[in-house]
């Protein structure tokens, strides 16, 4: 680590600080647990830190914060030999609206919303603190990193080796981001770029929220660098803010991390609508044929098109912009899960004749109409169609931003059956609910029959709508035809509604986890044992209040491999399960076992 960055993020680091009703376990910092409940606030103090001679500060943490908790890092310096009183950058959690401290000046130290600056004296040392709160006895934040940065004064800043590296980050372009997250849109474009190149897959407007400084713009700028390392590690990719010179940038390409930078924008950016200090993500150096180095970036506000925004520029334009400040970051660990959960899949259903082309979403079955005003507080709805070329990632798809109409979505419709992927990210990062490329056109029992009847091949129909009484419609209109069909229900809630009414069955996902009693509940109706078949069906429905952690084929897929069979996992972005999900598909599992299903 450089000489002027310091970095608390295991547990003999942070074993050298003072712990006050917090604890460390597993190399991070949380809550103590008293009589099975976790105390509603705790503080971490560091020991003394002596650093070089600095006038300016920066504080980083990266933390899990679920909801009902929050985090808030302090700091204090040394100027002549006596402590600063202590310094806060507010608190933070992905679920508050979160707001960085006001600009104040006591004395020689100026706190700013994301940094210290002395005026006129120097420091010395830096003490770093964290307070953990929660609501809930149920769950504590977890502190994984602490750390500082100070400028140091009268040092001529090293520019390092010469290197060529190139680094194939992710480019996006800022116009074709949600516009209500314009203010604050360069800087999770560039987080993007850096978590992208590794496979993360993540939308800037993901970031955005949960980066998001909500104190009212002043002249500080709304962009908040050390909310930006927090919302970096939400999806379990280390991060900080440091003071830096070209030296540490290009050991940092050299090494293939990259850096979000922050830049003086150019005068045609400005006139563009760009403000006058952006970030943007280093991709690495080079030297040209006549041996000028350049710098090479991903910069947001470089051209309209997202691929325009790869730019090189020469290493003295580049040195005269940059304010030597850099998020720096590293990939994430294959065994690191995101920290927060941030993204559940949903369907969207027509609402009817009435209201053409206005769909509503639902979760398990269930409806979740879109308040009005989801957008007016901060949310991002959207949608967008597949189109006939690839995309290398999914924010580089074309999105049409829209609004709630009627508690749901008005979408594009014409005669056609389209696939659309809606995205309604809440103002904590989360998807509210994704619905991931399924058909907003539900198959009606006219379709069906019509089908079956002219197409000799066709045989059967699986109805997977979770509409009862579209699968009631699918089993009454074949069963008009002079073949049998047979029609499955591809929800399992609803195998024995479909039997009943004269269907053949089902196609289950929970009997990769229980088969023998998911057949039982076709065995048991088929032998007339109604109030056996009942009773199955009864016992693999409490699977369903796991769904809400998770994709159902995650839930199924993560289920099955508790049971000791390696599955593998779904495909991202549906490839994760929070721990509280893990713990409750566990007791699931153990209630069902108890009572002798398999």
């Amino acid at each position: 680590m450089e000489k002027n960055t310091v970095l608390l993020q295991d547990t003999e680091a942070f074993m050298h600080g003072e712990l006050d009703n917090v604890t460390v376990q597993q190399n991070c910092i949380v809550l103590d647990l008293v009589q099975g409940g976790y105390v509603p606030y705790g503080c971490y103090t560091s020991a003394p830190i002596p650093m070089p001679l600095f006038d300016a500060l920066r504080v980083s943490w990266n933390a899990a914060s679920p909801e009902d908790t929050a985090v808030e890092a302090q700091v204090r310096v040394m100027v002549d030999g006596n402590w600063t009183t202590w310094n806060s950058f507010g608190k933070w959690s992905p679920s508050l609206h979160r707001e960085g401290p006001p600009y104040q000046a006591r004395g020689p130290v100026q706190r700013w919303p994301d940094r210290l600056q002395l005026d006129s004296k120097y420091a010395t040392a830096v003490q770093l603190r964290i307070y953990l709160y929660s609501k809930n006895e149920k769950v504590s934040p977890a502190v994984m990193l602490l750390g500082a940065s100070v400028r140091m004064v009268d040092v001529i800043p090293a520019r390092g080796r010469l290197v060529n590296a190139r680094l194939h980050l992710m480019p996006y372009t800022a116009a074709r981001r949600a516009p209500a997250l314009q203010p604050w849109m360069d800087a999770a474009i560039s987080l993007a770029s850096l978590t992208n190149r590794w496979g993360a897959d993540l939308l800037p407007e993901e970031f955005a929220q949960v980066l998001r400084d909500w104190r009212a713009p002043d002249d500080c700028g709304p962009r908040n660098l050390s909310f930006a390392a927090a919302a970096a590690a939400q999806w379990g990719f280390p991060a900080w803010v440091a003071y830096a010179d070209l030296a540490l940038l290009r050991a940092e390409a050299r090494a293939g991390c990259g850096a979000v930078v922050t830049l003086q924008s150019t005068p045609a950016q400005i006139a563009a609508g760009a403000p006058e200090r952006h970030c943007a993500a280093l991709r690495g150096f080079a030297s040209s044929l006549d041996g000028e180095p350049k710098v090479l970036l991903c910069d947001p506000y470089a051209a309209a098109e997202d691929f325009d925004c790869e730019i090189e520029i020469p290493l003295d334009d580049f040195m005269v912009a940059w304010d030597n400040v850099a998020l720096l970051m590293r990939q994430r660990k294959s065994s690191t899960p995101p920290q927060g959960r941030t993204r559940c899949s949903a369907w969207i259903r027509p609402v009817g004749t009435d209201a053409p082309g206005i769909y509503r979403l639902y979760l398990n079955g269930e409806e979740h109409p879109l308040p009005d005003d989801f957008c007016a507080q901060g949310g991002v709805l959207a949608y967008s169609l597949p189109d006939e070329h690839p995309h290398a990632t999914t924010a580089h798809r074309q999105f049409s931003y829209v609004e709630p109409t009627q508690g749901g979505i008005l979408l594009e419709h014409g005669d056609t059956p389209r696939k659309y992927t809606v995205y309604a990210i809440g103002t904590d990062g989360y998807y509210m609910m994704v619905s991931g490329d399924s058909s907003v056109y539900t198959v009606d029992g006219q379709t069906v029959q019509a089908l079956c009847r002219d197409v000799d091949v066709i045989v059967g129909a699986k109805d997977s709508s979770g509409d009862i009484e579209n699968l009631k419609a699918y089993i009454r209109l074949t069963r008009e035809l002079d073949k049998d069909v047979a029609i499955l229900a591809g929800n399992d809630g609803a195998i024995l509604t479909c039997l009943k009414e004269g269907g053949a069955g089902g196609i289950a996902g929970r009997a990769n986890i229980w088969p023998e009693t998911v057949a039982k509940i076709y065995d048991c109706f088929k032998a007339g044992d109604l109030e056996g078949a009942q009773a199955a069906q009864v016992a693999i429905a409490i699977l369903q209040q796991t769904f809400k952690y998770g994709n159902p084929n995650t839930i199924i897929k993560t289920a099955v491999a508790l049971q000791g069979h390696n599955v593998g996992k779904c495909r991202a972005p549906f490839n994760y399960v929070p721990e509280e999900g893990l713990e409750a598909i566990k007791k699931v599992l153990a209630e069902n076992a108890a009572k002798g299903l398999n």
